[in-house]
């Protein structure tokens, strides 16, 4: 880490992200596990997202979880779906009161940016070193680095391994707005998560629109600019 949000169990602004991503649903009937109290599993990772690190990736086994201690009865309950795992404190039952550390900027970061920017002025041959350096750590290995590369299938490459660094960490967003591929990997994303459901709802691919690529201005700060001018589609 580069810079983090910094919490403490007591004493100072604690982290709530256990009980978002805590199992309630996918364990025990509904009731979560025995023992963690407030788990609202509102922080689901996507299938499609589970499914694109390798096993032998490092990544994985930190940024999702499925087994969980109860601290009742000391039992392993295994969660019928994966949820997210990169901010979990063990052994820490108030799950409201985490004091585990938000990613804000890390290395890999600004590892991956420069990359990035360095493929764009088209030094890809150098910008494949420092993606690789990210790969390294996240294998411990040579074996999974990447070889030659166009600059289309750098980009490519370098979008994934954000999309896999990154997981929770409030990225993903903001990189399909500024890279032009928001409004049709969500809807790409729809028709994925349609086609698995049980009824119809292929209409969920269009919910997203293209001029939500921008955010709506908050209607206090109108109140207070009469100059300022919503963005359009809001």
């Amino acid at each position: 880490m580069v810079f983090s949000i910094e919490y403490l169990e007591t004493g100072a602004q604690t982290n709530n992200q256990m009980a978002l991503c805590g199992p309630k649903h996918s364990i025990h009937n509904g009731a979560g596990v025995p023992g963690l109290k407030g788990a609202k599993e509102a922080d689901i990772p996507t299938v499609e997202l589970y499914n694109l690190y390798l096993e032998n990736d490092e990544r994985k086994n930190v940024t999702f979880k499925l087994d969980y201690q109860s601290p009742t009865d000391g039992e392993i309950y295994t969660a019928s779906i994966p949820l997210f795992g990169k901010y979990w404190e063990e052994g820490q039952v108030t799950l409201y009161r985490s004091q585990v550390n938000m990613h804000i900027l890390r290395y890999a970061d600004a590892l991956l940016m420069y990359a990035e920017a360095l493929n764009e002025e088209g030094k890809t041959e150098m910008a494949i070193e420092y993606l690789n350096m990210v790969r390294k750590r996240a294998f411990q290995t040579d074996t999974e680095i990447y070889q030659v590369m166009s600059q289309d299938e750098f980009r490519q490459a370098v979008w994934k391994e954000r999309r896999l660094e990154f997981a929770l960490e409030g990225h993903r967003w903001f990189d399909l707005v500024r890279t032009g591929r928001l409004v049709h990997r969500m809807r790409e994303h729809g028709q994925n998560e349609a086609s698995l459901a049980e009824d119809d709802k292929t209409e969920i691919s269009n919910n997203i629109k293209e001029h939500m690529v921008l955010m709506p201005i908050p209607q206090y700060e109108i109140n207070l600019n009469p100059k300022l001018i919503q963005n359009p589609g809001y």
